[in-house]
Parts: C-alpha cells; structure tokens; sequence
C-alpha cells in the first residue's frame, strides 16, 4: 500500500513513518511533504496514492488548501492537535482523524478503516467534496480550546477562556488569566488570532488581543479612539484605533 505522508513537523512525520512501517500490512511510504506547496506540485506529477495522511496545519497555510487546487480522490486520515468537539462536523465523512498525539493504536485503526472503505462505490471525488464542504462550513471552525503554556521547567495545558488577554513586547507573547497569571506563548498573535474563536476574542490592536469578558469598560480616547479598561489591568494602554472603533463596539454588542 503506498501511503503519502503531508506533515510539517519532523518529529511527527518520523513517528508516523515508524508506526506504519511496524504495521502488519506492507506499507511503502511514497512521499513526506511539509507545505502546501509541496503537496499541490507532487500530486500533479506523481501517481496517485493508497491513503494519505495529512495535518491539518501546515507550514504555509491549512491542508485543505490543498484539495482545493488538486483533484483528489484517494482517501484520507486527517491528523490534527484540535479536541473532539471542535472536528465533530467532519468526523462523519472522514475515513478518519487521529488526534495529537498519535498512537500505534490509533493508526492501526485507521488502516483498518482504509480496508473498510476502499470499495469504489464508497469512495469518488463526490465523497472527497463533500468531505471539504463540510471542513469549510462554520460548524467545523476548529479553535484552540486550551494551550499549552512553559511554566518553570514544565509545560502546563491552561483553557483558552481563562485567558483575558495576550499581548506582545520584545517579540514575545505573553497571555495573561483573569486571576493576573501570566504565561509566555510560543505563537505570534497572527497565529493566536486565527486560532481563538472571534466571538470570545478580539484583536484590538497590532500589540494586543483581548477577551470580551476582560473588557470593564471603554472610554471615548483623543481623535476618535477608543481606550479598553481591562481586568486584570494590562501593563500598557490598550487602545482601538479609529478605523476599527464601530467594529469594535460592534462585537461588544453581540
């Protein structure tokens, strides 16, 4: 069976490799390709594989991306680090997910659901589109619903809504919990804006992202901006600029 792997991190690519390589069907791992890229140019010049598995976060965007500039009609495991409710909407049409991290178990697993779908009549290009469909729709939005956090020498799973605001200084990311914790993040708030869901969470500005419920109150600043008095009190001003003051008002009212 030829599997192809996309996985943009060593580590887990390696494991995976392992796992499948001890499986007790022959398997022949015919590519590992971390970007979006890179999937979209071998697909187009190579034969089509068995099984793929696939992560949903890649280097230079989401996967499914790919499937979209692709013709793609072979099944596939999606491999993600999001919790069960948040995948619910796709679970139904994938041959598969396998949740972070993954086990010896959980791919076998998934080799067997291959066995169980690789019939024609259940698997075509219809199955893969309406599996996309479903990936795009709203009810499968998959946020952050906890993180992992350095505390000492420790790393510590801490829940996104415990968490009133981040903000970055010196190019490092701090969140700070409605009880005055404060804990450095390895992400950009780039990253942490596409991961925190939009109706708890706002991006007030380039330096902060703020959690509705933080907001005590907002005072009418200088030349139309807006000041946000937030709890726990953040270190430096929290201002909303002009231009983003009625969409900001806006999303408190929702």
């Amino acid at each position: 069976m030829n599997v192809l792997l996309i996985e943009d991190e060593w580590a887990a690519a390696h494991h995976m490799e392992t796992i499948l390589q001890a499986a007790d069907l022959p398997v022949r791992i015919v590519a590992v390709l971390e970007t979006v890229t890179d999937a979209v140019n071998w697909l187009r010049t190579h034969p089509t594989p068995d099984l793929a598995f696939v992560d949903i976060q890649l280097a230079d965007g989401s996967s499914f991306d790919i499937f979209e500039q692709v013709a793609t009609t072979f099944p596939i495991v999606f491999t993600t680090a999001y919790d069960e409710y948040a995948i619910r909407a796709f679970r139904v049409n994938s041959i598969d997910y396998l949740l972070k991290p993954i086990d010896e178990a959980a791919v076998r697993g998934s080799l067997q659901k291959y066995h169980q779908w690789h019939e024609p009549a259940r698997w075509s290009s219809s199955t893969l589109q309406k599996l996309l469909a479903d990936l795009h729709s709203p009810l499968a939005s998959a946020y952050k619903s906890s993180f992992l956090v350095h505390y000492r020498d420790r790393l510590l799973p801490v829940e996104a809504r415990t968490f009133a605001y981040f903000y970055s200084k010196n190019r490092i990311v701090h969140a700070v919990t409605y009880d005055a914790k404060t804990y450095i993040l390895e992400y950009t708030l780039e990253e942490l804006e596409k991961q925190l869901n939009p109706s708890d969470f706002y991006r007030a500005n380039r330096q902060h992202i703020v959690a509705r419920k933080a907001v005590v109150d907002i005072a009418f600043y200088f030349n139309g901006r807006l000041l946000l008095n937030l709890t726990p009190p953040a270190p430096d001003r929290v201002v909303v600029s002009k231009a983003r003051a009625s969409e900001f008002k806006a999303w408190m009212s929702q």
